[in-house]
């Protein structure tokens, strides 16, 4: 009965490790979704910034070749 009671809470133990490792393993991936989620943004906002930039770029051509003129 000894033997039986020493397996129970061996296997116990395994199982409440297993369980705080897949907890880690969930809390790492929110981790690694939030931090694809900021760099995400971060790059629609340079893409946008790079597009008025070029607008701006454009607007500057355009009224330098009227000064050619």
């Amino acid at each position: 009965m000894t033997r039986i009671n020493t397996k129970s809470k061996m296997i116990s133990n395994q199982i409440e490790n297993a369980s705080t490792t897949a907890e880690e393993f969930a809390a790492s991936t929110e981790e690694i979704s939030a931090a694809g989620q900021e760099q995400l943004a971060s790059t629609e906002v340079i893409a946008q910034s790079s597009k008025n930039l070029n607008n701006l770029a454009s607007e500057l051509y355009a009224e330098i070749n009227k000064l050619k003129v």
